[in-house]
């Protein structure tokens, strides 16, 4: 398959109003969909089986935050690329910015939960809930003028969830290690596939953070399978 340049973001007159759009074409948007319409029915078994292994506050929260945030993601991601209306097409595409963040902080979320109760592990997730809150709050006002900023809270998001790795690492078990670093890695992956416009590119970069989200839920499976209360 040829890969040529991708049209970048262009801006459409409806009834005389300017509203920006990805110009992606109908095959990109159907391989956009399915990259990200098959781990919706993943995160939803997955929701079921953590559910049933759940036993206290914190595992119910881990179950809910990890799965739900994915299944939020993936499904706005879905609609929005699955929309051909030019309007609608515009305002699902704030949305499917906007809650990125979630999606970093349920990735982590059970290395907060279920590894120790130091003072850090609630401070991360305040913060990092914080930070997302604030993130769709600009994500909403001006998707485009803010995309850089958003984009660089996401990461600093991750970054407060790495130092809760950090400091919970002596009980992390080895295999839990190894999934969140190759999740880890495969995510950074797909953030740098997302800035080349290339045809296609963008659903590889949808594989890349699938991927890495399914690595990080199997790395929270093995916690709360670990886990026996504090």
């Amino acid at each position: 398959m040829k890969l040529t340049r991708s049209a970048n973001i262009i801006e459409v007159d409806v009834n005389g109003r300017k509203y920006s759009k990805v110009n992606y074409s109908v095959p990109e948007e159907i391989a956009n969909c399915v990259t990200h319409g098959l781990p919706i029915l993943f995160y939803i078994a997955g929701l079921i089986y953590m559910l049933t292994i759940s036993f206290d506050a914190r595992t119910y929260a881990t179950s809910i935050i990890t799965c739900l945030s994915a299944i939020t993601v993936y499904t706005i991601s879905t609609i929005y690329h699955a929309v051909q209306d030019t309007v609608k097409k515009y305002y699902w595409r704030k949305v499917d910015h906007s809650d990125v963040p979630f999606l970093v902080i349920g990735c982590s979320c059970a290395v907060c939960l279920l590894l120790s109760t130091h003072v850090y592990n609630y401070i991360a997730l305040g913060v990092s809930f914080g930070i997302a809150f604030i993130s769709v709050a600009l994500s909403v006002t001006n998707v485009d003028k803010f995309k850089a900023v958003t984009m660089t809270l996401d990461f600093v998001i991750g970054a407060v969830m790495f130092a809760a790795f950090v400091i919970n690492f002596s009980y992390i078990p080895h295999a839990v290690r190894i999934l969140y670093l190759s999740g880890a890695l495969l995510c950074i992956a797909g953030s740098i596939l997302f800035g080349i416009k290339l045809r296609f590119v963008h659903a590889v970069f949808h594989v890349f953070i699938t991927a890495g989200t399914i690595c990080f839920y199997v790395a929270s499976l093995l916690l709360m399978q670990n886990y026996h209360g504090f």
